[in-house]
């Protein structure tokens, strides 16, 4: 794919990304490659991804331009599409030149910058620290715990607010603690029990039916692992127990 703009839509609820590249294919493919490690800096985009997987991405080539021209054009398609709530661009800006640091920006790029962010929540410097780690197993190093802990320190709680959180904590929550029913219990026991009949036929030679493999392993000292290989005629016999559908192979 040619040097150009580019967008990236989300097609089970049409959202879409504007970006400029000298390679669209390739640089679609870094976007999911960011995507895939949830590390891509646009939070809008990650979420739709977390959500609806990555084959619901779909990249198009929406015009094609020399490099010389690709920030002109960008910024053209995103102040087209910015106010657009199905937009996911963050930035109103088409790029933020690298030397850019200790110039002023022009009234004009601040209004823009102000009201993209008019209306978002400003996330706490805890939940800031923790970046894009939504779904992953992240190990903290210690001095982020250190910095997380210094943030709370000194954070004193109302009365009102310590009997709110007691409240919320009292009472069997996600069923901890919980006496179920015989009933519930039974049903929750046969859901999960096959309904389809196994047979096995005994060392005496006799046809044996049953649902639940661990319990019928349980009632004749047998392990559960061999039990298993000779349903699926892995193995020929077993403690002499044999299946009787192996011999009609």
């Amino acid at each position: 794919m040619s040097c150009g703009i580019y967008k990236i839509t989300c097609m089970p609820n049409k959202r879409f990304y504007i970006g400029q590249s000298l390679n669209c294919l390739k640089r679609f493919n870094s976007h999911i490659c960011r995507l895939r490690k949830r590390t891509h800096e646009n939070s809008i985009l990650q979420n739709c991804y977390n959500k609806h997987g990555e084959s619901s991405l779909m990249i198009e080539l929406i015009e094609s331009c020399d490099s010389q021209f690709l920030n002109e054009k960008e910024q053209h398609w995103i102040d087209i599409h910015f106010s657009d709530p199905l937009n996911m661009n963050i930035n109103p800006m088409a790029v933020t030149p690298p030397n850019r640091k200790g110039k002023p920006l022009s009234e004009e790029t601040k209004k823009k910058i102000s009201e993209s962010n008019k209306g978002k929540k400003k996330p706490s410097l805890s939940v800031s620290l923790l970046g894009n780690t939504r779904g992953s197993s992240v190990k903290h190093t210690d001095e982020f715990k250190k910095k997380v802990s210094l943030i709370h320190s000194g954070k004193i709680l109302s009365e009102e607010t310590k009997q709110r959180i007691s409240e919320k904590q009292q009472g069997n929550k996600y069923c901890l603690g919980r006496n179920q029913k015989e009933e519930t219990k039974k049903k929750i026991s046969d859901s999960k029990t096959s309904l389809i009949p196994k047979y096995l036929l005994s060392p005496e030679n006799e046809l044996f039916e049953f649902f639940n493999i661990k319990k019928f392993c349980c009632e004749h000292d047998l392990k559960e692992n061999h039990v298993h290989s000779l349903l699926k005629n892995r193995i020929k016999s077993y403690k002499q127990w044999t299946n009787p559908n192996h011999h009609c192979l």
